[in-house]
């Protein structure tokens, strides 16, 4: 009696599974770095009112559809310049140049680095035994000092 009641229950827990499957595709979240950008950090795209379509659609009248409202120039005229458009390239190109110089006199912070500068100081003191060996001198003599004759 229990096996047919668990077998008439078989497809409406196959039913609940997929519609639990399907809620949770639907609903899932895509993560990563692509996902952010495309879909910004809402959660859900905001609602396009009639209110805010007028004011959008006032706001490309009033500019004209030209870039900062600018108008296009007449043959023969020059741009003015704003006021903070003069400062701008010498102090860009100055902190290009800052930054290059900080880059390129960093402190040497690499692993390989100094595993070569340990590497060389040991070279440098075995060499330096080697030649003492080669003198003939004990290395645990030449540190004592010599004894002075007393008159």
């Amino acid at each position: 009696v229990l096996s047919l009641f668990l077998m008439s229950l078989l497809p409406i827990l196959r039913f609940s599974a997929r519609a639990a499957a399907t809620h949770r595709q639907a609903t899932a979240r895509p993560r990563g770095l692509y996902s952010m950008l495309t879909r910004g950090l809402a959660s859900t795209p905001p609602v396009r009112t009639p209110e805010r379509t007028a004011e959008l659609e006032r706001l490309a009248e009033e500019h004209n559809g030209f870039l900062f409202g600018e108008l296009p120039l007449k043959s023969g005229e020059s741009r003015q310049r704003e006021d903070w458009e003069y400062t701008y390239i010498p102090m860009m190109t100055s902190g290009f140049v800052l930054y290059a110089i900080a880059y390129l006199c960093r402190p040497v912070s690499s692993m390989d680095e100094w595993a070569r500068e340990r590497a060389l100081e040991r070279m440098a003191a075995d060499a330096e035994e080697e030649e003492r060996q080669r003198k003939g001198c004990h290395p645990s003599l030449t540190h004592q000092p010599q004894p002075s004759a007393a008159p």
